[in-house]
């Protein structure tokens, strides 16, 4: 439907039926010089809608399949993990957002915020926007999503713990300090652990 405003100017209202909810949709623009560019936005705009279903999804439908999926591939508690950063982190900021509506310049504020939390560790904060990247890959392979907003996301560099190999002479050092007793007890546990891998 095409029509005129009060400030003179065309506009278009498309309505069409979300097949996921089965609730009607409306989209409205306005701003346009002609009746024909108002149709032609109209008309394109209808298209795309029917072209891409994804875009009626929700996110919490994409989560929702996403977490009956993870429960037939992983633990319990590795399900109970991502069920609360989801909960914690993640759905409070996307939960009543369809995932058209879902951008980059959003999930990046979002990332922003997270990475702004003092008691949370760079692990963890890779940890919370890895698994909204995870999600969205997800996403990709099961409603083939045409966009992924999460790929801007970046790792946060995380400490690493350095570890050295002790030099021979080093190593002979640190012997002297053990007494021939534990260096026994050590050994055997070693052998012993060494012979279950055999």
């Amino acid at each position: 439907m095409v029509g005129k405003t009060k400030k003179n100017e065309w506009f278009y209202r498309v309505k069409i039926l979300n097949p996921i909810t089965g609730k009607r949709i409306e989209k409205y623009k306005s701003g346009f010089l002609t009746k024909k560019e108002a149709i032609k936005a109209g008309d394109q705009i209808k298209r795309e809608l029917e072209n891409n279903p994804s875009d009626f999804y929700e996110f919490k439908d994409l989560v929702n399949r996403f977490l009956a999926d993870q429960r037939n591939r992983n633990q319990t508690s590795t399900v109970e993990g991502k069920e609360r950063n989801l909960r914690n982190y993640i759905l409070p900021y996307f939960e009543d957002k369809t995932l058209e509506q879902i951008d980059k310049k959003f999930v990046l504020s979002w990332a922003s915020e997270i990475n702004s939390i003092k008691h949370l560790s760079n692990r963890t904060k890779n940890d919370i926007t890895g698994l909204l990247k995870f999600i969205f890959a997800f996403g990709d392979i099961e409603l083939d999503i045409p966009k992924n907003p999460t790929r801007a996301i970046r790792a946060l560099p995380e400490r690493s713990k350095k570890y050295r190999i002790l030099t021979r002479d080093e190593f002979k050092k640190v012997m002297t300090h053990i007494s021939q007793e534990d260096e026994e007890e050590f050994f055997n546990v070693n052998d012993r652990i060494m012979t279950l891998f055999l």
